[in-house]
């Protein structure tokens, strides 16, 4: 038993090594103890924060884009819920860490304004440029992990379904009231 904890410790020195170059496994194969990089839960979230806002820079700016206003802008509504569930990942990681509840609940305002204006189409995609929900989720996510100040909250399955119900009903409403505004002009 002691020899499959010490292989898991390998491989995950192995696997973070990857991920976080420069840093991991000793030449001899041993887990480096205080130099050794945060594990994949912890790298995790800043991965799809990196990959939903800022994987590609526009040429000849300051301007990163991610897959959230691309996907967003090839299939408009059903794109933002894809990249809004993806994005609350971020969300399970800070319950899972137990974030204060005051952080989580603005986490889960910034998915939720970020998939409402984003499921209008091209603006709201140009809004996901800009604001980069995940981008932030992210920050609060390794700003507070660790802060024992304030009350924690433990996580709850039933929670997170709830609000992600909330948010497929939101850009439900807002899908609707594209129709319904595209039908009243024309």
């Amino acid at each position: 038993m002691a020899n499959a904890d010490k292989d898991a410790d390998v491989v995950e020195a192995k696997v973070d090594e990857i991920l976080l170059p420069g840093k991991g496994a000793t030449d001899n194969g041993e887990v480096a103890p205080e130099s050794a990089p945060a594990p994949i839960k912890k790298v995790f979230p800043r991965a799809i924060a990196r990959v939903l806002d800022d994987l590609l820079a526009i040429p000849n700016s300051n301007i990163r884009i991610g897959l959230d206003p691309i996907i967003g802008f090839l299939f408009p509504a059903v794109g933002d819920a894809i990249t809004a569930t993806l994005g609350t990942t971020i969300l399970v990681e800070g319950a899972r860490r137990q974030l204060p509840k005051t952080v989580l609940i603005r986490m889960a305002g910034n998915i939720v304004i970020n998939a409402a204006m984003g499921s209008i189409p091209v603006i709201g995609d140009l809004f996901s440029i800009w604001f980069k929900s995940n981008a932030q989720n992210n920050a609060l996510l390794e700003r507070h992990t660790g802060n024992l100040d304030q009350p924690k909250v433990r996580p709850n399955l039933w929670l997170l379904l709830a609000f992600l119900l909330g948010v497929f009903g939101i850009i439900a409403l807002v899908v609707f009231g594209l129709i319904a505004l595209g039908r009243w002009l024309f």
